[in-house]
């Protein structure tokens, strides 16, 4: 074997640093490439799932509505349909919550219970009508920000 001149040596140094910048290249793009579609897989489920809870939401509370003006069913008996017509929307907040950062579980679950409470608070006859679309305008204002 003959030694290598200084000159060959250089070239031999320059085509396997480029080679391992090649490779190292296509390592850090793949990675890049797979974090995107991470982040577009999220926040398409994120959509879905956050636009499924307002739909249950929303029939809930046309359905809890129709309930409580239900003048052939007793009072317990419309409280009861209250409750069940909440129970989908607030079972599946739960899924909601796995799709939020956790700074905002708290209030989220704090708000669809409150969106709930409203509902079935007699007490406060029709005015709790006008509070609803605030707690709806905050749960929306979180979903929102996930997105």
């Amino acid at each position: 074997m003959r030694a290598l001149s200084p000159g060959e040596d250089m070239e031999i140094i320059i085509a396997v640093t480029a080679g391992l910048f090649s490779l190292l290249g296509a390592f850090a793009g793949a990675a890049l490439a797979r974090r995107t579609e991470y982040e577009k897989w999220l926040r398409e489920n994120r959509s879905e799932v956050f636009a499924h809870f307002l739909e249950l939401l929303f029939e809930a509370q046309k359905n809890a509505t129709d309930a409580m003006y239900d003048n052939s069913m007793e009072q317990l008996a419309q409280d009861i349909k209250v409750t069940e017509a909440y129970r989908p929307a607030l079972d599946y907040a739960r899924v909601v919550c796995l799709y939020l950062p956790k700074e905002k579980r708290k209030e989220f679950r704090g708000l669809a219970q409150e969106f709930w409470a409203l509902h079935s608070t007699r007490g406060l006859g029709d005015s709790r009508h006008l509070k609803m679309p605030e707690k709806l305008e905050a749960i929306q204002n979180i979903f929102e920000e996930c997105l």
